[in-house]
C-alpha cells in the first residue's frame, strides 16, 4: 500500500531551518545540547507545566503539522525508551520512600503511550491511536502500521512520529558498559520527528514510501541487502546509519548529525524530505530517490523514498 509524506517537523541537535537551507553540523564528543523550540508558540502554557520532555517535543511537532482544530484519522508513535526520565524518577521515589505513598504523576507520565495519548487529548482526537516499542525498529513499525491503516480504511491523513530522550542515568550506564566491554561509546542523541502521511497523492505531497523492511536476526549486512534486493548504486543519495558500504553513490552518515538512539531513522526521513524540497545544504542537487539504512545491534532496517515533485 503506498504511503505519501505531506510534511515533517523535527526537534534535534541541529538548528532548524526557517524557509532556508539547513546546514548540518557534525556532533562532537563534547556536550551537544538538543535545540528545543519555544514550546509556548504551539502549546498552551497551562498544559506545558504538566508535560515531560518527550511529550513536549512530540506535541510540538504534531501541532506544527496540523491546523487548529484539525483532526487526523490516526496518531501512531514509535519510541525505544519512552519517557525514560519519568520511569527513572518513579523507581527512585519507590526506593527512597521504601514503597510507601507515592505520587502517581511520574508513573502516569512514564508509560510509553503517554505521548500519543496526550496528542490525542490536545487535538480532541478519538481516532486510531497506537504506540510501538520495538527497540531500534520502533519507527519503522509505526510506518508499517500506517501502511496497514491506509489499506484497511484509507484515511485522508495520519500523524506518524518518533520520540526518544537521553538522561544522565542512561549516560552513566552506557559509560560503565563501554568501559566494561572496552568499546567506544557513541554520542547518544535524542529528539522528535513527526510526519503527516496519507494514502493519496495530494498537491502538498513531498515523497512516497516505496519500500520498507526490518530485521532483528543476527544476519550480516550483505545478506540483509541481498535478501531485500537493494542495489545501492541505483539511488541518488544514501543516508547510512551504521552499514559498511562500498558504494560510489553519495553517502551521508546521518548519525554524525543526530547521535545514536533508537528512533534515529525518523531523523533520516526528515532529512530526506528536506532534500526533496531543496532545503538541505548537505544533500546533492535534485535528489530523486533516497535509501535509508540503519544498524543498531542486531536490528537492521531499510527505507526507500521517492521524490514525487520531480
Amino acid at each position: 500500500m503506498p504511503l505519501f509524506f505531506e510534511g515533517s517537523s523535527s526537534i534535534s541537535h541541529q538548528s532548524p531551518s526557517a524557509n532556508k537551507k539547513l546546514s548540518l553540523l557534525k556532533l562532537s564528543n563534547e556536550l551537544n545540547p538538543l535545540i528545543e523550540p519555544q514550546y509556548s508558540q504551539k502549546l498552551k502554557p497551562a498544559s506545558l507545566r504538566r508535560m515531560n520532555k518527550p511529550v513536549k517535543m512530540g506535541s510540538y511537532c504534531a501541532a506544527s503539522l496540523t491546523e487548529e482544530n484539525e483532526q487526523t484519522q490516526g496518531i501512531i508513535v514509535g519510541t525505544g525508551l519512552g519517557c525514560i526520565n519519568d520511569t527513572e524518577r518513579f523507581l527512585s521515589d519507590t526506593i527512597e520512600q521504601k514503597e510507601g505513598t507515592l505520587s502517581p504523576t511520574a508513573f502516569m507520565q512514564s508509560t510509553h503511550n503517554s505521548l500519543a495519548g496526550q496528542i490525542a487529548l490536545q487535538q480532541k482526537n478519538k481516532a486510531y491511536n497506537m504506540t510501538f516499542v520495538q527497540g531500534a525498529i520502533s519507527f519503522e513499525k509505526a510506518l508499517e502500521d500506517a501502511q496497514m491503516q491506509c489499506e484497511l480504511q484509507p484515511p485522508s491523513s495520519l500523524l506518524v512520529g518518533a520520540v526518544d530522550e537521553n538522561t544522565m542515568q542512561l549516560e552513566v550506564l552506557l559509560d560503565h558498559l563501554s568501559s566494561k566491554l572496552s568499546v567506544n561509546k557513541p554520542f547518544i542523541g535524542e529528539g522528535a520527528n513527526f510526519f503527516k502521511v496519507g494514502s493519496k497523492h495530494q498537491p502538498s505531497t513531498i515523497a512516497e514510501l516505496t519500500y520498507l523492511d526490518t530485521s532483528s536476526k543476527n544476519e550480516s549486512e550483505s545478506v540483509f541487502l541481498d535478501r531485500n534486493q537493494i542495489n545501492t548504486e541505483s539511488f541518488d543519495w544514501i543516508l547510512n546509519g551504521g552499514f559498511d558500504l562500498n558504494s560510489n553513490s553519495n553517502v551521508l552518515n546521518f548519525k554524525e548529525y543526530c547521535g545514536e538512539y533508537y528512533t534515529a531513522t525518523a531523523f533520516a526521513c526528515h532529512l530526506a524530505l528536506l532534500a526533496f524540497q531543496n532545503l538541505l545544504a548537505n544533500a546533492p542537487a535534485a535528489v530523486g530517490s533516497v535509501l535509508i539504512l540503519n544498524k543498531f545491534g542486531f536490528y537492521k532496517s531499510v527505507i526507500t523514498l521517492e521524490n514525487v515533485k520531480i
